[in-house]
């Protein structure tokens, strides 16, 4: 078997996989399978190759699920200076406060966006990304007044025209008032609040980059080798 073909059999592993997930009824209170002492926090870290695989796969994999669908959706990849950057914040173990404009700087794109999730103890990456893509339940479509507050995770998570990202993790072991596990994840180009969707933003884009008229329907060309055709 053939490189290319076993990546495209991995690939529909690791949707299968999410499809069952996301099958499931899923609470707000539910705890994750494994937590805590049953995870090592090495097997999170995203320094390591194939957890930035799998950040930049959950991510894609919610992306494409946006309704209704995108139609300028660009593939997320993973970007070193957003990954160095996320990583700076997560070890400040601030609870809960985002890094300022110049911290999340990357000079390709400027300001990137940046989504924090916390927890008491640590949760698989897909526990938390999936949290972000919750705040669907509280986003308006077209709406005027979806409130960033409450769905700001969601909004950055899905924007069209953000393609790269970088996720840091870290342990602050001696925060007050309790110690807690920082998830940090930046994205670049910045989501930017628009009542429509300006289409120079995704041809200028794409020029530098991959877009797909459909993320869905590209999902399996997502992390193919370089030499197989990419969606135009």
């Amino acid at each position: 078997m053939g490189s290319g073909m076993r990546m495209l059999v991995m690939l529909a592993l690791v949707t299968a996989l999410l499809q069952i997930v996301l099958s499931h009824e899923w609470r707000t209170d539910r705890r994750p399978r494994l937590f805590g002492k049953r995870l090592q926090l090495r097997s999170l870290e995203p320094a390591r190759q194939h957890i930035k695989k799998r950040l930049v796969q959950f991510h894609n994999f919610f992306r494409s699920k946006v309704k209704p669908p995108a139609s300028n959706m660009l593939a997320m990849s993973w970007s070193a200076a957003a990954a160095v950057d996320a990583q700076r914040w997560a070890d400040s173990c601030q609870l809960l406060v985002h890094d300022n404009d110049t911290g999340r700087t990357v000079q390709e794109f400027g300001t990137c966006g940046q989504n924090i999730f916390v927890a008491t103890h640590q949760v698989p990456w897909f526990f938390a990304v999936k949290t972000w893509w919750l705040e669907k339940d509280n986003f308006t479509y077209g709406g005027s007044k979806n409130d960033l507050f409450v769905v700001g995770h969601y909004t950055q998570m899905v924007w069209h025209a953000s393609h790269q990202m970088g996720c840091g993790l870290a342990h602050c072991a001696h925060a007050k008032p309790k110690p807690f596990y920082n998830y940090v994840c930046n994205y670049c180009p910045m989501y930017v609040f628009s009542p429509s969707v300006c289409v120079c933003v995704c041809v200028c884009v794409c020029v530098f980059s991959r877009c797909y008229v459909n993320l869905m329907s590209q999902f399996w060309l997502i992390n193919l080798p370089k030499n197989l055709k990419k969606s135009k």
